[in-house]
C-alpha cells in the first residue's frame, strides 16, 4: 500500500539512462582520419581497455583509453569511457571534461548526453562549500536537457530529466510544466501524476495537488488502492474527517479492503482510538488477499508510532505472534520477532527465534551474525566458538566467520586453532575487504605471541601496520611485547606515545607507556602516566595488571614500599596469580641494584 510519497521517489523515477554502461560503434562517432590499420591498432586497445574495466582493473583501462584517445582524440566513444572509468576513481573534474569531449565530437548521442548530465546534477559527488559549484554545473546540466528535448521530442525521458533538473533548482513551476509536457507525449500514469501531486504540494496548492490523484482515481475507477491513496493523502494533510469519509464509501462496495482496514488502523492510532486501531490492524494482518510482504510492511508502519510508548508492548507483540503463528515457516517474521526480542531486553528469546530461522534456512547469514554477536557482547566465547563452527559448515566463504572462530578460541585459550582460523580468513579476503586484513594480522599477532612465536608476532603487526599505520591498538600491542622482551625500546616507546597521544584517557595505552618507561629506567616519568592510567581505569578492565606495574615502579623509585606491596597486593586480590607477583608479595618487593 502507498501511504508515502517522497521527493526521494520523485527523483528516483526520473532515473538518467546515463548511469547504465552502453557498448558504443567508436568507428561511428569518430571524426579523426586515420589508416585502416592504425584504426586496428585503435580498436586492440579500445576492446583490451574494456576487458579491463569490466574485471575492475580500472587504472589500467585508464592507460589504455588514454593511449586510445592519443590515437584518435575525436573518438567520442573513447572519452566516454574516460569519464565513466574517471568518475568511478573519483577524478570528477577529469570525468566532466572527459564526457563534454564526448558530447562534443558526438552532439546528438542519447548516452553521452545524459551520462554527463548525471555526473554534474548528482549531489552527493560535491563537498561542503561547493554549493555554487553545483548549481552552476546543475544550470549546465538543464542546457544539456533543454537541446535532448528539441533533438528528441517525442522521447518521454527527455522530459523526466528536465523535470527532474528543475525539482533540483527548486524551480517547481517549470519543473510541473516539464511533467505536463511529459504526460502529453505518455498520457496520464500513476507515476506522473504522484510526482506532480508531490510538486504542487511544495508550493502550497492543495486544490490542484488533488486534482492529480483524482485523474489517477477517474483513469483506473474500479482499482479500490488509489481511492484509498487519495484518501491516505488527506490523513497525511491533516484532513482525517475527510480522509475517514473516503475510507467509507470504499468500504460500502469492498466491506474486507485489507488496504483500508490499515489506513483505519492509522487514523484511529492519530485519533487516540487505540482499541479501534486495533481491531483493524489485525483485520489487515488477517485478511487472505494481502502477500505476506505486505502484511509485514503494513506492520512495520502501524507498529513504529506505538512503539514510542513502552505502555504498547504487549500489544505489539501481539500483533507480531499473530503473524508468526500464521506464517511459521517465513523466516522474515521470525526475524522481526526476534528484533523485537532484542529490543525489550529478551535476549535468550530472541537467540531461539534467530534458531528457528537457521532451521528454515541455515545458509541465512544474517540469524548467524545476530547470534555471534550476541555471544561475543556477552563474552561468552564457547557458544560464539559454537554458533561460528556451525555457521563455517554451511557458509564457508565469509572470512568473518573465521575471524570470529578465530577470537573465540584465542578466549579460551585454544591459541593454534585462533592462528589457523585467522591463516584461513586471510585466504578469503576480497579486495572489498582491505580494511579488514590490519584486523585480521593484528589478532595473528596476538595469537603468536601466545605460542611464544615471538618473530611471527612481530612481522603479523609490521604487515597491520603496512596496511593500515594508524591502527593503534595494534600499535599499543607491539610496543608491550617489545618492552616485555626488552627488544627495541625506543622505538616501542615511539609507538606507544603515539597511542596516547591520539587517546590520552585510554588506561591501557597509558599503563604501556608507563612500562616502557619503566624498562628504560625512567621510574619518575613512569609513575607520572601509571597514575594516569589508574585514575581512568574503567571497572570492566582487567585491572590487575595495572596496580602490579603500579606496585614496581613504585618499588624502583625507592620512597614509598608500603604503597608498593598494597599495590601488588590490590592486583593479586584482582586476579593477578602470577608466581612473579606471588613472590614479590611473600618477599616484600626484591634486592635492588
Amino acid at each position: 500500500m502507498l501511504q508515502k510519497i517522497t521527493l526521494v521517489f520523485m527523483l528516483t523515477v526520473a532515473c538518467f539512462a546515463a548511469t547504465a554502461q552502453k557498448k558504443q560503434d567508436t568507428k561511428k562517432y569518430s571524426n579523426q582520419v586515420i589508416s585502416e590499420a592504425t584504426r586496428r591498432q585503435f580498436d586492440y586497445y579500445f576492446f583490451e581497455a574494456i576487458r579491463l574495466r569490466e574485471e575492475k582493473k580500472l587504472d589500467q583501462a585508464m592507460e589504455l583509453f588514454q593511449l586510445c584517445a592519443s590515437i584518435d582524440s575525436t573518438d567520442a566513444g573513447c572519452h566516454s569511457e574516460l569519464g565513466n572509468i574517471y568518475s568511478q576513481m573519483g577524478l570528477r573534474t577529469e570525468a566532466i571534461e572527459s564526457l563534454e569531449k564526448a558530447v562534443k565530437y558526438a552532439p546528438k548521442n542519447w548516452w553521452y548526453n545524459n551520462q554527463l548530465i548525471s555526473l554534474l546534477s548528482t549531489s552527493k559527488i560535491y563537498k561542503k562549500g561547493e554549493e555554487q559549484y553545483f548549481y552552476n554545473n546543475l544550470l549546465k546540466a538543464v542546457d544539456i536537457a533543454k537541446k535532448l528535448q528539441k533533438i528528441y521530442p517525442n522521447k518521454a525521458d527527455s522530459y523526466r530529466v528536465l523535470g527532474t533538473l528543475y525539482s533540483q533548482l527548486n524551480w517547481i513551476e517549470k519543473s510541473i510544466e516539464a511533467f505536463d509536457q511529459l504526460e502529453k507525449v505518455t498520457d496520464v500514469s500513476i507515476e506522473i501524476s504522484l510526482i506532480k501531486y508531490q510538486l504542487y504540494m511544495m508550493v502550497s496548492k492543495p486544490k490542484k495537488a488533488f486534482n492529480e490523484l483524482d485523474k489517477i482515481v477517474n483513469k483506473y475507477p474500479s482499482e479500490s488502492r488509489y481511492k484509498t491513496l487519495r484518501a491516505d493523502q488527506y490523513l497525511a494533510q491533516k484532513q482525517a474527517k475527510k480522509a475517514f469519509d473516503y475510507y467509507q464509501e470504499i468500504l460500502k462496495t469492498e466491506p474486507e479492503n485489507p488496504f483500508v482496514f490499515s489506513s483505519l488502523a492509522k487514523y484511529y492510532t492519530e485519533t487516540k482510538e487505540l482499541d479501534k486501531s486495533k481491531e483493524y490492524i489485525i483485520k489487515a494482518l488477517k485478511s487472505d488477499e494481502l502477500e505476506f510482504k505486505e502484511k509485514t510492511s503494513i506492520l512495520k508502519d502501524y507498529l513504529e508510532p506505538l512503539l514510542k510508548d513502552t505502555a504498547n508492548i504487549k500489544q505489539i507483540e501481539s500483533l507480531i505472534k499473530l503473524l508468526v503463528e500464521k506464517y511459521p515457516l517465513e523466516e522474515d517474521i521470525h526475524g522481526y520477532y526476534a528484533s523485537f526480542l532484542e529490543y525489550t531486553k529478551r535476549k535468550s528469546e530472541a537467540k531461539l527465534e534467530y534458531e528457528t530461522m537457521l532451521t528454515i534456512n541455515p545458509t541465512n547469514e544474517a540469524p548467524w551474525f545476530k547470534l555471534l554477536l550476541l555471544a561475543s557482547d556477552e563474552k561468552d566465547y564457547i557458544t560464539l566458538k559454537n554458533i561460528t563452527s556451525r555457521a563455517l559448515e554451511v557458509i564457508s566463504n565469509n572470512p568473518l566467520l573465521n575471524y570470529y572462530n578465530g577470537m573465540a578460541n584465542y578466549q579460551t585459550g585454544d591459541y593454534q586453532e585462533a592462528v589457523n582460523q585467522y591463516q584461513k580468513g586471510l585466504t578469503k579476503l576480497k579486495p572489498e575487504h582491505e580494511d579488514m586484513k590490519s584486523e585480521y594480522y593484528e589478532q595473528l599477532g596476538d595469537a603468536y605471541y601466545k605460542l611464544n612465536e615471538k618473530e611471527k608476532c612481530f612481522e603479523s603487526y609490521e604487515k597491520a601496520l603496512l596496511i593500515d599505520p594508524k591502527n593503534i591498538s595494534v600499535m599499543n600491542n607491539y610496543a608491550y611485547y617489545l618492552s616485555e622482551e626488552k627488544k627495541d625500546l625506543k622505538r616501542a616507546e615511539k609507538m606507544s606515545a603515539k597511542t596516547v597521544e591520539l587517546n590520552p584517557k585510554n588506561s591501557t595505552f597509558l599503563d604501556t607507556y608507563a612500562w616502557i618507561l619503566y624498562q628504560q629506567g625512567n621510574y619518575s616519568l613512569a609513575k607520572f602516566y601509571i597514575e594516569r592510567a589508574v585514575e581512568n581505569l574503567e571497572t570492566t578492565e582487567n585491572n590487575g595488571v595495572v596496580f602490579e606495574h603500579y606496585g614496581d615502579i613504585l618499588w624502583m623509585l625507592q620512597n614509598d614500599d608500603a604503597k608498593a606491596l598494597e599495590m601488588w597486593q590490590k592486583a593479586f586480590n584482582l586476579g593477578e596469580k602470577s608466581d612473579n607477583l606471588k613472590l614479590k608479595i611473600e618477599n616484600k618487593g626484591w634486592k635492588r641494584n
